[in-house]
């Protein structure tokens, strides 16, 4: 079984709170806290049982690791200037994407010379790109 252990969620700041049963408190880009029980839970998905006091260590542990993931959300997206207009895009479906192997086809129009002009490429964006989703 998979088990969620992140969402962005609308509520106040953090506050300290003993790890349990209860939903811990996010700020809206703060990623979601695991519950004690919750890690419980996928380390028997794991076929590990842990005591209390295990689960509170390896709470403890992860701490940081949630911080540096606040802080990078946290951070303002970098959104580059649209160089050339581009199509809203779409999802292919069916034959057009048959190996699903395509997110988004959509179609940029660039310069009207140079080496790539009248030709037709991929592009594999892993990066923040105006207009894609």
């Amino acid at each position: 079984m998979t088990r969620a252990l992140s969402e962005s969620s609308s509520a106040s700041p953090p506050k300290p709170k003993q790890a349990g049963s209860e939903q811990r408190e996010t700020t809206p880009w703060q990623s979601r806290r695991p519950t004690l029980d919750q890690l419980r839970g996928v380390a028997e998905d794991l076929g590990m049982h842990m005591s209390d006091t295990e689960l509170k260590s390896y709470d403890a542990l992860m701490q940081p690791n949630y911080l540096a993931y606040d802080a990078v959300d946290a951070m303002a997206d970098y959104m580059p200037a649209v160089k050339y207009p581009r199509t809203p895009g779409y999802r292919p479906e069916g034959e057009e994407n048959k190996y699903n192997a395509w997110y988004v086809k959509t179609e940029i129009k660039g310069a009207a010379s140079g080496k790539l002009a009248g030709k037709k490429v991929a592009i594999r964006t892993m990066s923040v790109s105006p207009a894609f989703p």
